[in-house]
């Protein structure tokens, strides 16, 4: 029997602070978020009879863990940063501050938007995914959803 392709996802919380360089509004000051995500791998369950995982797209407990590294080990209560060609002198300061006091950063690989910073955590996800199961990226279609707000968010698919 052909599986169909189905949709696994999990959701977790995590809180950080942030602010947007070069931004003309309240949010380029000093401000933190409850973010939301959630994490959709799209593929075929697995059909292999003697798998542990067979009809399964994936393990949620292997897709906790990966979200555990890849997301909350970096973000969760960190203060995120914007890569260093969106940063702007007081965003400069403040990853000094964190430097100098041994705060919690994340350096973000672009600007700490919710639209960059879905694209980043799918990434992370999507390489991690990629370096323990080495046949993922022709299994497997990464989505993240971000809400940085109960009634926003920002969707990708990497």
């Amino acid at each position: 029997m052909a599986l169909q392709l189905t949709n696994v996802t999990k959701e977790i919380t995590f809180d950080a602070a942030h602010m947007l360089s070069n931004y003309d509004g309240k949010c380029s000051n000093l401000h933190g978020h409850t973010y939301r995500v959630a994490v959709t791998l799209s593929g075929h369950p697995n059909t292999t009879k003697t798998a542990s995982d067979s009809h399964m797209v994936m393990d949620f407990g292997d897709l906790k863990s990966i979200m555990q590294s890849e997301i909350m080990n970096r973000m969760d209560h960190a203060l995120l940063i914007s890569a260093e060609e969106f940063r702007t002198e007081a965003e400069g300061a403040l990853m000094n501050w964190a430097s100098k006091f041994g705060k919690k950063k994340c350096i973000m690989p672009s600007r700490t938007t919710a639209e960059d910073m879905a694209f980043a955590i799918g990434s992370w996800v999507r390489d991690a995914l990629q370096s323990r199961y080495h046949d993922i990226n022709d299994r497997l279609q990464v989505s993240v959803k971000l809400w940085e707000t109960p009634t926003s968010y920002a969707e990708v698919k990497v």
